[in-house]
């Protein structure tokens, strides 16, 4: 039999084990935490892993055989502001990874700057300047002689660390940038100011900015009629109101096996800016305003495809809500958007903002493969350009929405926003090289020089104030007489008649031939005399063998070409050979496969649309660039996904909403119709009164009608928004503590049945 002594012992053992084993666990908890502080490694339990180095960075770094040093100038951080002191840490994590993909040539330098030090001079050494005038956070990235910035680092992240693929993107750019040997070549054709405004300070778009940081970026002017096929690739942003001329040069690039990459656009926002007063610009300098329209018809026609440039596309499925109301026009597309999804292009990205954009339609022509990047859902519908309020979310636009909600019918069918074509093309321009355009007449236009222009100038130049012809100016003196020449010019044929002696225009020929005269191992240039008909009186013939003497000087000998030579035989062709086409002669047909990128928005890149929304369309664009200009590193890391998901399912709910309510509208329409023909059909006037007071009474009550179903449907849509915003809040949570009691329930059962064992 137990003693009470025997008993408590194992069950004071019991805690004490409890205890000790709560002391080691807490233990290992603090040591593995602090062997993580000391490395930059993460868990990544991301759809898309957007916190993990992807693998354009490692093969961007890895590369480095140069030193390459990373300087990160900070104001220390009690000095920031508080919401700035959490991404120090997170800049810190962001280069100590860096530097653990290539210690040997990847080093990390950190410095604290306050004013009036060494440090400071050093940042402003670097170009990296304070923000606010107080505040430095920047990197800068140096090798060699080169250098890449990143002026303020706290654009590129955020305060909850969910979206830090901008500075994966511009820390991979900055070190690709500084060790690359040679830069490649871009080719840029836009009417659109993108290169920013001295005059109303606007800043360059950030597109331009990157392109101009990773390209040699050569101007393409917009009535180029050729381009330099060395241009490893060719963009077209907004190309409003290109010429057949320079179509056909970008055809020629094209069938050359150029790249081309072409933003086209139904009504482009960029350009509805440029007729609006710019600020900072002097009275009649405002620059001339872009059409907002843009297309390359001729080409799209030959690749099998059309941009109907009156319409832009309305899809509800990826309407944005502003202010209460879905703008189908202003959309919103998500990963059900994306074509291809396996194609580095559109590879992890998800969100994209499109804005009064066109639509592709057609299938690729022979010998071209298509390849879809975005496309509109089958409830689109394409409604005409006047619905594209250049004010959206005002409340003009969104009473027009609301109106146009009740008009659109989907066609049923996807249509494409951006796509690939790729292959061998074939010519726009069967009959070859078009007529360039006409050039406007220098007269018509204002400004110029102005009246009472000094002597020597000729009178009605273009100018004065307002482009008047400018006054005569006094006459110039009259230039001294040329001395008689001392040749003879052959007596006038008989008859009255007189002979004009034209002059000789001497050539030298490029063809070097011996001359007996030219030393030994030298070559003479053989001067071509061009002899110009001699105008003779009617009837009237020089007589044969003879040629007008010149006026001026004795012309040079001539050196005859032998094989040109009078009696010289002629240089027989090869038997069946074709006829050599002539030196310029237009291609007719790819000689390289081609490759086109189309985009049915330019707006994508413009930077008071794109960014505000926090979308992918900047990586979209530059990744279609990188792709034709064959550099899929930063590509990769640019097409990083996002942490932003869309709320499909909420999405859904107003959708279905808005569906049941078309048809009541429909139907109310359709009342409405009927009213009309039966008014129409009376025949008197006071008939047709009757019936029109009558019918408005009954499409009063109509209306009343459908304005309650209206509401109440609308009602019912919020009761279920609601409901389900509810249950996401509830399982929220409930489901962690149940997670937690489940785990402590499980513990208190495996322990008891020990207990219970021994």
């Amino acid at each position: 039999m137990s003693t009470p002594e025997q008993t408590s012992a194992p069950k004071n053992r019991g805690w004490l084990l409890t205890a000790v084993g709560t002391l080691v666990v807490l233990a290992i908890t603090v040591v593995v935490n602090i062997i993580a502080s000391l490395s930059s490694s993460r868990v990544d339990w991301t759809e898309y892993e957007v916190h993990t180095l992807t693998e354009g960075t490692k093969n961007i770094v890895g590369r480095v055989d140069t030193d390459t040093t990373l300087k990160f100038f900070v104001s220390p951080k009690d000095q920031l502001p508080p919401n700035l002191r959490p991404l120090v840490d997170q800049t810190d994590s962001w280069l100590a990874r860096y530097r653990e993909l290539n210690p040997k040539f990847v080093k990390i330098e950190k410095q604290e700057v306050e004013p009036a030090t060494d440090e400071e001079e050093a940042a402003k050494a670097a170009g990296i300047e304070p923000r606010g005038g107080r505040f430095y956070f920047g990197v800068a990235v140096t090798s060699l002689d080169k250098s890449a910035l990143i002026d303020w680092v706290p654009d590129l992240l955020s305060s909850d660390g969910k979206e830090d693929d901008k500075i994966e993107y511009n820390l991979s750019r900055a070190i690709s940038e500084v060790n690359r040997s040679k830069q490649k070549t871009l080719g840029l054709l836009t009417p659109l100011q993108i290169t920013g405004n001295p005059f109303g300070g606007a800043q360059p778009w950030a597109i331009y900015q990157a392109l101009k940081s990773q390209y040699d970026v050569k101007t393409i002017e917009a009535t180029a009629s050729t381009i330099d096929p060395t241009l490893d690739v060719v963009v077209l942003i907004h190309p409003a109101g290109i010429s057949d001329e320079t179509q056909f040069a970008v055809e020629q690039y094209l069938l050359n096996g150029g790249r081309v990459v072409a933003f086209l656009d139904s009504s482009s926002l960029a350009a509805a800016a440029t007729s609006r007063p710019q600020p900072g610009m002097p009275p009649g300098m405002a620059p001339g305003a872009v059409e907002p329209a843009s297309n390359i018809s001729k080409l799209l026609g030959a690749w099998g495809y059309s941009l109907d440039t009156t319409n832009i596309v309305a899809d509800p499925a990826y309407g944005m809500n502003m202010q209460g109301t879905s703008f189908p026009v202003v959309m919103e597309l998500g990963p059900d958007a994306v074509g291809d999804k396996n194609d580095d292009v559109v590879k992890s990205l998800t969100n994209f903002f499109f804005i009064y954009s066109g639509a592709f339609s057609g299938s690729p022509a022979s010998g071209l493969t298509e390849t879809v990047f975005l496309k509109t859902s089958d409830k689109h519908s394409m409604v005409p350009v006047s619905y594209a309020n250049q004010n959206p979310g005002s409340p003009e636009s969104i009473r027009q929405m609301q109106e146009l909600a009740y008009k659109l019918k989907p066609e049923g069918k996807q249509r494409l926003l951006a796509l690939r074509l790729k292959g061998m093309f074939k010519t726009a321009f069967p009959e070859g090289k078009p007529a360039p355009a006409p050039k406007p007449d220098p007269g018509a236009q204002p400004g110029g020089f102005p009246g009472g222009l000094p002597g020597g100038f000729p009178g009605g130049l273009p100018g004065g104030p307002q482009g008047a012809q400018g006054e005569s100016g006094p006459a110039a003196p009259a230039a001294p007489a040329a001395p008689a020449p001392e040749a003879t010019a052959p007596a006038a044929p008989a008859g009255g008649a007189t002979a004009v002696t034209p002059a000789i225009e001497i050539k030298p020929d490029q063809t070097a031939v011996k001359n007996p005269a030219t030393p030994p191992g030298a070559t003479a240039t053989t001067p071509v005399i061009e002899v110009p008909a001699t105008a003779t009186a009617a009837g009237t013939a020089p007589a044969a063998g003879t040629v007008p003497a010149a006026t001026g000087p004795a012309p040079l000998p001539v050196t005859p070409d032998p094989a040109t030579a009078p009696g010289a035989p002629a240089v027989p062709a090869a038997p069946g050979a074709p006829a050599a086409p002539p030196a310029d002669a237009p291609l007719k047909e790819s000689k390289k496969e081609g490759v086109v990128y189309l985009v049915a928005d330019s707006d994508i890149l413009f930077d008071q649309v794109g960014p505000v929304f926090n979308s992918h369309d900047f990586a979209l664009a530059m990744n279609m660039i990188d792709q034709a200009a064959g550099d899929p590193d930063l590509m990769q890391v640019r097409g990083r996904g996002s942490a932003i998901r869309p709320f499909s399912a909420l999405k859904k709910i107003s959708d279905d909403a808005n569906s049941k309510i078309q048809k009541d509208v429909e139907q109310m329409q359709g009342e409405l119709t009927k009213i009309q023909e039966e008014i129409n059909s009376k025949k008197s006037g006071k008939e047709r009164n009757a019936a029109i007071f009558k019918g408005m009474d009954e499409f009063k009550q109509q209306q009343i009608a459908l304005n309650k179903k209206i509401y109440q449907k609308q009602k019912e849509a919020r009761k279920e928004y609601d409901s389900v915003i509810l249950g996401i809040k509830r399982r929220n949570l409930l489901i962690p503590p149940l997670i937690w009691l489940a785990i402590g329930l499980t513990v208190f059962v495996v322990r008891k049945s020990r207990t219970a064992a021994h």
